[in-house]
């Protein structure tokens, strides 16, 4: 029997499938790292929100009863304001994990179509592959029938020798 004509080929296929599921491995450890820096963020924007109600609380409660000038007074909200610049930037953070855990997951969504693909593909080679060898062993077969007959069927010319 000879050898499969598309056998570097299939080796090919069988490489590229491989380094597909080292990209879709890649793809779920960053997908699973966005993910856990989504999380970490929202956690830190949650704590920050619960601090800055209570430091504003604080802040309130020490302000009332004392006299202010104006210029204390600009402070005093200036104070706040930069609470809440720092609760945007935090919320900005979040936002900005959020777009790249959902960037990593469709990566890893294409990532895995590309390995479903080559799966595919490579399935269908496999698939030609065992048609060829059944192909090739029907053909093996028939030349060897051939084969028999010729040497079991006897002579229809005359020997000369007679």
């Amino acid at each position: 029997m000879s050898a499969y004509p598309l056998a570097a080929l299939l080796s090919l296929r069988a490489l590229r499938l491989e380094a597909a599921d080292k990209a879709v491995q890649a793809a779920e450890r960053a997908a699973a790292a966005a993910a856990a820096e989504e999380e970490r963020r929202a956690l830190e924007l949650a704590r920050w929100r619960l601090f800055r109600q209570e430091e504003t609380e604080r802040r309130w409660a020490a302000l009332l009863g004392i006299g202010q000038t104006l210029g204390q007074l600009d402070d005093f909200r200036a104070g706040l304001g930069e609470l809440s610049r720092q609760e945007l930037a935090l919320a900005e953070a979040l936002e900005e994990a959020a777009q790249r855990t959902a960037a990593r997951r469709a990566e890893l969504a294409a990532a895995r179509q590309a390995r479903l693909a080559l799966n595919q593909a490579k399935e269908k080679l496999e698939r030609h592959r065992e048609l060829w060898a059944d192909e090739e062993a029907k053909e093996q077969q028939r030349l060897e029938s051939l084969e028999m007959e010729e040497f079991a069927r006897p002579s229809l010319v005359p020997s000369a020798e007679l």
